[in-house]
């Protein structure tokens, strides 16, 4: 049996629903039939929104009814619907079937998404952004990764995690070392690193830049001012490198073993300087006048009685030529101790001059005074002595002597030695005629 429907419940329901959908129509405004739809037939089903099934199949079809038929509001222009709460296209519905916008970016990691349009309004685009991907704290790898999605991969970063590169600390690097990434910075750390020294001369590379002993001689001094390799800082490495030696007669040279400076011996014949700045020739380590009575003759002008030589000591000298005949007026014969006197003739009772007891000087049985240098003869008395009378001679411990007041008194150019007092007759010389 079919439900039955009052005529009144029926129409307020109609009118209410249509006032609720457009919003057009006044509540207690009256409605017609057709508006409210009609009270279904007996048996006829109802759907859930009050429309009997027949309205319900032409409402689905598109072709509205004449109970359901809807007088839009004149006034209204329509114009593309959009997220504002209106109803802009004029058809009663508000912000229908606007199409979800899109949200975020695709850079790098970054995905894009979507926001809706609610309650007249969009959704937050950064914090509603519905699928989106967003950034990340940029991360140092060596992907390549864009993490903060700024188009820039790695940006920020001195390297990339893991990445290792050569470093040297210095100032002397024998070896690299290395240093790691870590975080996006370089390690502050040079690891493995094998450091060399300031370059010193020892042969070695001390300093790591592929030459040894680079600087040579610089990086010696004082007394060592030459570098040689191994042996490190030395006086010499050559003759040259020694300092003139200022001894007489010897030179400098570089032992090349012990790289020292040391002096030996100039060759003989090198010439010298002697006091005075007198020159003179090495001999042995000496700085002689001379080494031949050559080198003598332009130094000394030739006495009378004596011969130029080089003694053994190296210096010029002149020696008496005792015996050899000399220039005098009566004829003279050089003495030992070279001078030229006329020696006594036969036995006449005379002195002479005589030197270093050289009998040759005095005559025949006369002898010469080693000491007084004259010729005297051998008395047991002043009886015994020639020219007693005339010269004053004297006997004194076996020897005659000539008594002397002055050179006056004293026979072929005696000397009066006036020092010397021997004892005579009645008392004592004056003086003592000598030969010196």
């Amino acid at each position: 049996m079919a439900a039955t429907v009052d005529s009144s419940t029926a129409v307020a329901a109609a009118s209410g629903a249509a006032a609720t959908a457009s919003g057009a129509l006044p509540m207690n405004a009256p409605v017609s039939p057709a508006q409210a739809g009609a009270v279904p037939a007996s048996g006829a089903e109802m759907t859930p929104g009050g429309m009997s099934s027949a309205q319900q199949a032409s409402s689905d079809a598109g072709t509205p009814s004449a109970s359901m038929s809807v007088n839009p509001d004149p006034t209204c222009l329509p114009t593309a619907e959009q997220c504002d709460g209106q109803d802009n296209d004029c058809d009663t519905a508000v912000d229908e079937e606007i199409e979800p916008m899109a949200c975020g970016k695709n850079v790098g990691i970054c995905k894009a998404g979507t926001i809706e349009c609610r309650n007249g309004k969009w959704d937050d685009a950064e914090t509603e952004c519905q699928g989106a991907i967003g950034p990340a704290t940029e991360e140092c790898d060596t992907e390549g990764v864009d993490e903060d999605c700024n188009g820039i991969p790695n940006d920020g970063c001195e390297c990339t995690e893991g990445e290792v590169m050569d470093c040297a600390e210095g100032p002397f690097t024998c070896k690299k070392g290395t240093v790691m990434c870590r975080g996006g910075q370089w390690a502050t750390r040079c690891q493995g690193e094998e450091k060399g020294t300031a370059e010193k001369c020892d042969g070695e590379d001390n300093d790591c830049d592929g030459s040894p002993d680079n600087g040579g001689d610089k990086l010696c001094t004082g007394s060592a001012r030459f570098c040689e390799g191994r042996a490190g800082c030395v006086a010499c490495k050559r003759d040259a490198d020694c300092r003139k030696s200022t001894v007489q007669c010897s030179e400098a040279y570089c032992n090349t073993t012990s790289h020292t400076c040391e002096t030996r011996m100039a060759d003989d014949g090198s010439a010298c300087t002697r006091a005075g700045s007198q020159r003179g020739t090495c001999s042995r380590g000496d700085c002689l006048e001379c080494t031949s009575a050559s080198d003598c003759t332009s130094r000394l002008t030739k006495m009378t009685c004596h011969t130029i030589v080089c003694s053994r000591q190296g210096t010029c000298e002149q020696e008496p030529t005792p015996g050899t005949a000399c220039q005098d007026p009566q004829g003279g014969k050089c003495t030992a101790n070279g001078e030229c006197v006329t020696p006594p003739v036969g036995n006449s009772p005379n002195y002479a001059r005589c030197a270093g007891g050289n009998v040759d000087d005095c005559m025949s049985g006369w002898v010469c005074h080693v000491r007084n240098l004259v010729c005297t003869k051998e008395c047991s008395g002043e009886s015994n002595c020639p020219d007693v009378s005339v010269l004053g001679s004297a006997c004194y411990q076996g020897l005659c002597f000539v008594n002397c007041a002055d050179d006056n008194g004293c026979p072929n150019g005696l000397n009066c030695d006036t020092s010397s007092h021997y004892p005579i007759s009645g008392g004592t010389t004056k003086g003592i005629c000598r030969g010196i």
